[in-house]
């Protein structure tokens, strides 16, 4: 490539401003392969006590895609919510099927994970994460808690029906966002 390649390449890595080198998080560098899918779920007035169920299921091997899943990033109008993520769930019923998002609006590539919401499941499995969003007060008041951090995240079994399960433990009504995310990476 020689001196002048090599000058034009760590020119255009240079940040315009500062003159500093750029660097992306590996999220973003996902999002710019096509890789990373989420999926906005909104249950509104989810009964106190009541739950609800998302499933979810990775591909098969045989595609040679593994699931990189992130906690949820979850938003609730009351306190007392607990997201639980099952692995080896079994005896899933009705629901709606949900598209997956790639995060790259421009790629032609969709999620080969098959999400549905609002199903009935008749074993959960394995607990195999957990998020909870506190409170104090009950509804009326916004609350959200997270772990999206790469750190946090799990690579799931291929061809397994996994659950999240969204637990109102409130003595209210409660209006949940979550926020699933995940990317999908060649087992190479």
């Amino acid at each position: 490539m020689g001196f002048i390649g090599t000058f034009n390449i760590l020119d255009k890595a240079r940040e315009r401003i500062t003159d500093a080198l750029r660097s992306i998080t590996t999220d973003h560098a996902y999002i710019h392969d096509g890789k990373l899918f989420t999926v906005p779920v909104f249950i509104s007035a989810l009964a106190a006590g009541a739950t609800s169920k998302i499933t979810f299921t990775t591909p098969t091997i045989t595609t040679g895609k593994y699931t990189h899943y992130r906690p949820a990033n979850i938003v609730t109008s009351g306190d007392n919510v607990t997201v639980n993520l099952y692995e080896e769930s079994s005896g899933d019923s009705g629901g709606t099927a949900v598209t997956p998002i790639n995060r790259l609006r421009t790629h032609p590539i969709a999620s080969l994970t098959e999400v549905k919401t609002g199903v009935t499941v008749t074993t959960n499995g394995l607990l195999i994460d957990k998020a909870y969003v506190g409170g104090g007060v009950g509804t009326g008041q916004a609350r959200s808690g997270s772990e999206t951090q790469a750190e946090n995240e799990i690579v799931l079994k291929p061809e397994t029906l996994h659950t999240i399960e969204i637990i109102n433990g409130s003595g209210s009504a409660n209006n949940i966002f979550v926020m699933l995310k995940w990317y999908e990476e060649d087992n190479a």
